[in-house]
């Protein structure tokens, strides 16, 4: 009974570890303490592959666990320091005609499935380059990084995967004369969005094991290509420009990698300011692999520099032509956020002095980015100012600047800067709106208490105006306009012994307005019937002439 009761367990077992749905494809994946990533990992290839295989190389965590979960066939593996090693040792175990590869800190999203199966069953290809998009830590630049990889190809007879890291499955599909297409899917990748410690364990890893590739293969283009690389992101630029170099003179690399490499020195000789050697290599690039969006990105930076600001333009043009290509020419692309390129369009127009076009790119900058430059906002605001007829601010766009006001690195300056906008747009509620955000943010500035007066003054409503002008007093004592507004108020009010009080207090701390001053209390002192006095303001304003 125990034997039957055994092999039917071992039926379900092998049932469940098959996803419901009739895929040609296996999961094919190698894991190490993955239990952070490898539940959504899982999760999103649900319903996509007929099979899970899952290779642990020495978990101590739930890793093991969370894939039988999932219905995966776990096998244990020795750890050889060799990731094409442990990676064939996966591929041996994948039972079904096609294999997705992915890593635990990937995910294949539901809303590519369609097309994934959709490619595997018109069987036109042998083997699939998906796009992997990698959002990225300061350490390697904040920009996304975008690579395409051949991560979908048909089970044959000698294709294996071959390097102790960062290995490769094209070099035994091209010997197998598979034949290759491009599949508009991206699997995102976040193993490189991590804190600065992380990041220094994986580099330092990287290197001891690229270095043992180096000893084993001298002639090996590609681990001087990899080498390089990673030798740079560590802080040793001239030991990785030599092994680039080394890697370009073997001569023996696709065109994808070849470019990508002189990108690489390209942006070295751009962090030392060395803009006209970098622009020389960026143009090898572009010949080589014009399909793409990081040269010209850097190609508009070095201009830029340069103070080529007409030329900068025309660069971020072709980057944007080419953000429409699902693939680009070079190996490591970057994905440039639309607020950038904004952003460097209003700049370049703002040196030109070509106004109107600075104003329109900087309001594309605010509507696509997530985190607001005041200084930005300063130049916007001067270059509307600048453009003759000023173009329409739409009133929408200054409450999505409203709504999302804490964006702004300086919200005092912001606030200021668009409560002035509004003031000489028409817009008097969006600039009360903006006054009290400045107030909010500086109650100890007088600057939005004396523009809330003015604003109640000019509606009509003195009794709030005062109140303002008076804690606008308390702030800033020595600004002539707020007495001459709380004056013009008691005057409205018809509360006349007031503004004289006040005037008179002001005589002595403005002397610069001495004859405004005396002038209105001459005024004042004829309407309450204050003759002498009166007459004794118009004979000084007389002398003062």
């Amino acid at each position: 009974m125990r034997k039957k009761r055994n092999s039917k367990k071992r039926k379900r077992r092998k049932r469940d570890s098959r996803s419901h749905v009739s895929s040609p494809i296996s999961l094919c994946m190698i894991v190490k303490n993955e239990e952070k990533y490898l539940d959504e990992c899982l999760s999103s290839v649900q319903g996509l592959v007929g099979e899970m295989v899952v290779v642990d190389t020495g978990s101590t965590d739930r890793t093991v666990e969370i894939a039988r979960r999932h219905g995966a066939r776990v096998f244990r593996y020795q750890w050889q320091n060799d990731f094409a090693r442990a990676r064939n040792f996966a591929l041996s175990h994948c039972s079904l005609p096609w294999v997705l590869y992915l890593d635990a800190d990937e995910r294949l999203f539901p809303e590519y499935h369609r097309k994934v199966l959709d490619a595997v069953r018109r069987n036109k290809a042998d083997a699939f380059y998906v796009k992997v998009l990698s959002p990225v830590s300061e350490r390697m630049g904040n920009v996304p990084h975008e690579q395409a990889y051949p991560r979908l190809f048909r089970k044959m007879p000698g294709v294996q995967f071959e390097g102790k890291i960062h290995e490769q499955i094209s070099p035994s599909l091209i010997r197998q004369q598979a034949k290759f297409a491009h599949l508009d899917v991206t699997i995102l990748h976040l193993g490189y969005n991590l804190d600065e410690e992380a990041i220094q364990k994986k580099i330092e890893r990287n290197l001891s094991y690229l270095r043992e590739q180096l000893r084993e293969e001298p002639d090996n283009p590609y681990v001087y290509f990899q080498l390089g690389q990673t030798l740079i992101l560590n802080r040793q630029p001239e030991e990785g420009r030599q092994h680039l170099h080394k890697a370009l003179a073997l001569g023996t690399l696709p065109n994808n990698l070849t470019a990508t490499i002189w990108l690489i020195l390209a942006n070295e000789d751009y962090k030392e300011k060395q803009y006209t050697a970098a622009l020389e290599k960026i143009d090898t690039a572009l010949q080589i692999a014009p399909v793409q969006r990081l040269g010209y990105f850097l190609q508009s930076e070095c201009l830029a520099h340069l103070q080529r600001y007409s030329e900068a333009l025309m660069a971020l043009q072709k980057l944007e032509q080419y953000s429409y290509e699902s693939f680009s020419n070079i190996s490591i692309d970057k994905t440039f956020e639309k607020y950038i390129i904004a952003q460097r369009k209003g700049s370049y127009h703002f040196a030109l002095g070509q106004w109107e076009e600075a104003y329109y790119a900087y309001s594309e900058y605010f509507k696509t980015s997530t985190h607001w430059r005041s200084e930005l906002l300063e130049k916007w605001v001067y270059a509307w100012n600048q453009s003759q007829p000023h173009p329409q601010i739409p009133r929408e766009f200054l409450q999505l600047l409203l709504q999302n006001f804490d964006r702004f690195n300086h919200p005092v300056q912001a606030a200021k800067l668009l409560a002035g906008l509004c003031e000489q747009s028409g817009y008097r509620t969006l600039m009360e709106q903006f006054l009290w955000l400045h107030v909010h943010h500086d109650p100890h500035d007088a600057v939005p208490y004396y523009y809330l007066g003015n604003l109640e003054l000019e509606r009509g409503n003195f009794e709030k105006a005062e109140n303002y002008y008076r804690q606008a007093l308390q702030h800033e004592e020595n600004v002539w306009e707020i007495y001459y507004n709380l004056v013009v108020v008691y005057i409205k009010k018809q509360d006349f012994v007031s503004a004289m009080k006040l005037l008179e207090s002001a005589l002595e701390k403005f002397p610069e307005k001495r004859v405004q001053n005396r002038r209105l209390l001459a005024g004042l002192y004829t309407k309450l019937g204050y003759f002498e006095k009166a007459l004794e303001y118009a004979v000084s304003l007389q002398r003062e002439k």
